[in-house]
């Protein structure tokens, strides 16, 4: 018994694999790569013991820099105080669950940190947080 074999040749190419290929790629490459959140405004935090992180959600970003300039969600724009009290007002009318992250270089000391953390309240943020490198050893 002789089996006919034809050959035949392949006119298509088979799309099907080659997107999971690319698929598979995308996730490595996404899973691989690092996040890393740069700040325009060159603020070094201190470090700390243990971390708690806030809900995620609408951050309002209060920078301190080293020469005590009050900057907003990492923007060159530098407020006297009237002017950051202004602005804060507004941005917490607009959204009033808003949390606030005060970023504070580690040079700062606590006696420029206590005023800015009393205009802060004083203009009804609820939620008031300190971010500090934590490095896990």
């Amino acid at each position: 018994m002789k089996i006919d074999v034809k050959k035949r040749k392949i006119t298509s190419t088979v799309l099907i694999s080659m997107t999971d290929v690319v698929f598979l790629l995308i996730i490595f490459l996404l899973l691989s790569s690092n996040f890393v959140n740069i700040n325009s405004i060159g603020v070094t935090l201190p470090q700390s013991v243990s971390t708690s992180k806030l809900p995620t959600g609408n951050i309002i970003k209060v920078i301190i820099t080293r020469d005590n300039d009050l900057c907003l969600d990492n923007k060159d724009k530098k407020y006297s105080q009237a002017n950051f009290v202004d602005e804060m007002r507004t941005r917490l009318i607009q959204e009033p669950d808003s949390k606030v992250e005060i970023w504070v270089d580690e040079e700062v000391q606590w006696k420029n940190i206590v005023p800015v953390h009393d205009l802060v309240t004083e203009v009804g943020a609820k939620r008031i947080s300190y971010p500090t490198r934590y490095n896990v050893d």
